[in-house]
């Protein structure tokens, strides 16, 4: 009888050893799939804030491209009727 309670505790210790394992390995697979997660987020957050730059650098520019026509356009006025400032 000693025996098979013997056994029997081998068997209980065993299966919770075994469940153990078996919720540590689930552990390890959710902490790597929340990882990845993360990490996804934050890629996608930084190509949104570089896609944002772009497009401030891209109003900048067009900003500029604008005063430089403007600019160009009133020196060629100015050259051309130079007699309209003296009048």
């Amino acid at each position: 009888m000693q025996e098979a309670q013997r056994i029997q505790g081998v068997q209980i210790a065993e299966g919770q050893r075994m469940q153990s394992q078996q919720a540590a390995g689930q552990q390890f697979l959710t902490q790597m799939q929340e990882n990845r997660t993360t990490m996804d987020l934050n890629a996608a957050a930084g190509q949104k804030q570089q896609a944002m730059a772009n497009q401030a650098s891209a109003a900048q520019a067009q900003a500029q491209a604008w005063g430089g026509a403007i600019s160009g356009v009133t020196g060629m006025i100015g050259a051309a009727a130079p007699g309209l400032d003296s009048q």
